[in-house]
């Protein structure tokens, strides 16, 4: 069961990097989008051109929300966390 729940988060991601990477890739590059896509529909290598199209707005979203959101605690340094305020509370007590 984790692992269908690991695997929609995962898919969940992919989803919001695409829409992320899609948003950033359309707001910075416009005009070079449309440049792009013209000459992208006279190859011939088309699928290639789209796939090699697909990661980069992947790594694109994935940086954009890893720039604009809080990543979460580390579960080792929130238990080193907790450790250290129970033995400052014992040297107070």
């Amino acid at each position: 069961m984790a692992d269908a729940g690991g695997r929609a988060v995962g898919a969940l991601n992919g989803v919001l990097y695409t829409v992320a990477g899609v948003t950033d890739l359309m707001l910075s590059h416009a005009h070079q989008v449309l440049t792009g896509v013209q000459c992208a529909v006279r190859r011939s290598d088309l699928c290639d051109v789209a796939r090699d199209a697909h990661d980069d707005v992947m790594a694109r979203g994935s940086l954009l929300v890893k720039r604009w959101t809080v990543p979460p605690d580390q579960h080792l340094e929130a238990l080193a966390r907790r450790v250290a305020v129970a033995l400052a509370a014992e040297d107070d007590a």
